[in-house]
């Protein structure tokens, strides 16, 4: 090939200098969704239901931002760097990185990940568009799922019953009382039963869960406006997960507080109260420092989770 035509091919190449030229733009977009501390390069983050794989991503995005001005030695980060950065447990940060990585949002070398740079654009965009509007679901970018779209609920317009058919209120008709008609194993063994009843594929179930010998790990969570039915919602998720990976209705409420803590949803105090309320009982029960998932909660957490997966 002449030297010509090699010069007219040049056109096509992306380099990181494409990225420099448009490096005001991209900081723009950045700041709607992280800082960087001017300290030690630090992130911030400006949302707080992203997802892990999320997280990552700017985080890298911002060591590439922060290594520009000179705040940090290198953009290329460790496993062990990110999960210290980023308090996400080694164990749990694999499969987000793996997902990054195998999208090519995200590139391994020596042992060190970096954000490929001419993928900053669309990854800022991805998430400015899905997280505009928290009730939309968006499959740009990333291509991961935002928070679970709500259901209009009909109005109450002329001539139309604002009941459903057996009396009730649609009004006091809350998420918890929605059970579908899910056949569940009397006795699991594993995620190989859970696929076969949620009717879905172990990848996909594996983008909600880390499935380990001894521990289940929440990758991804049901977001809702109130975070006291957002973490009911999520313990009643990993609760019927754990009874499929270890055959077990019941887990220590400690051990259940943690795994949702680690994944990054908001226990507050009063959390113990609120899953005694008369509403979820039929769900879980409470036995002092032990929470046991009943039949209907079981077949709540799996309809969740068939809708997460999709």
């Amino acid at each position: 090939m002449n030297d010509k035509r090699k010069e007219i091919l040049k056109s096509l190449l992306i380099t990181e200098e494409d990225t420099l030229e448009r490096f005001e733009e991209l900081v723009k977009k950045s700041t709607t969704l992280f800082r960087i501390n001017g300290k030690d390069g630090g992130v911030i983050f400006e949302i707080d239901s992203l997802t892990n794989a999320e997280r990552i991503s700017l985080y890298l995005i911002g060591q590439y931002f922060a290594n520009e001005l000179s705040l940090v030695n290198s953009y290329k980060k460790s496993s062990a760097e990110i999960s210290k950065d980023l308090t996400i447990k080694s164990t749990t940060l694999s499969a987000p990185l793996g997902q990054l990585a195998s999208s090519n949002f995200v590139s391994l070398e020596d042992s060190l990940y970096f954000i490929n740079h001419y993928k900053i654009s669309e990854i800022l965009d991805s998430l400015i568009t899905k997280y505009a509007n928290h009730s939309k679901v968006t499959k740009l970018g990333l291509t991961l799922k935002g928070p679970t779209e709500r259901k209009k609920r009909p109005s109450n317009t002329k001539g139309s019953s604002d009941t459903n058919e057996k009396g009730k209120s649609l009004k006091q008709e809350s998420t918890e009382r929605q059970i579908p008609d899910i056949k569940y194993n009397s006795s699991p063994n594993g995620l190989k039963d859970l696929a076969k009843d949620l009717e879905a594929t172990e990848d996909k179930i594996k983008t909600i869960f880390e499935f380990e010998n001894e521990a289940l790990h929440l990758l991804k969570r049901k977001h809702d406006d109130k975070d006291s039915q957002e973490a009911f919602n999520n313990a009643i998720i990993y609760l019927a997960c754990f009874y499929y990976h270890f055959n077990q209705r019941e887990i220590a409420a400690t051990a259940l507080i943690k795994a949702l803590t680690d994944a990054g949803i908001t226990v507050r105090n009063n959390f113990k109260r609120d899953m005694k309320n008369s509403k979820r009982r039929p769900y879980v029960i409470d036995k002092g420092e032990v929470y046991k998932i009943t039949e209907e909660g079981i077949k709540l957490g799996l309809g969740m989770v068939k809708q997460m997966i999709g």
